[in-house]
């Protein structure tokens, strides 16, 4: 699992190795402001092959932000395989009553597995 500390908005790149899983854990903070209250908002996000939201669905991202703190863990569920090569992704969110917004996003590289080991 890799993590991330990021600032809200802009880009993040989620490498990944093809067979490991897809799950990363960030922490959502900003300079000289506390730590965001999650409750009420929803958060959406895939992964697709370009960016474009008429490509190929790749995954949904589903989120856990139990862990207070603004730690995030969000995993990506494939719904078609993922083999190594270049995708993209992005998150939206939206507050208790207000308007879905992209949150960040950026490109989702997945290569090949290097180590072999024998059985």
């Amino acid at each position: 699992m890799s993590q991330i500390k990021s600032g809200i908005r802009g880009q993040i790149d989620w490498p990944n190795i093809e067979g490991d899983g897809w799950s990363c854990r960030f922490q959502i903070a900003v300079a000289g402001v506390p730590v965001p209250n999650f409750t009420g908002y929803t958060f959406v996000g895939q992964v697709r092959r370009y960016s474009s939201s008429t490509s190929e669905l790749l995954a949904n991202i589903t989120f856990d932000l139990t862990e207070g703190d603004g730690w995030v863990t969000m995993t990506a569920t494939p719904v078609t395989s993922i083999t190594d090569g270049d995708y993209y992704y992005d998150v939206k969110w939206t507050p208790p009553g207000g308007v879905l917004k992209t949150l960040f996003g950026g490109k989702f590289p997945v290569t090949n597995s290097v180590t072999v080991v024998a059985p």
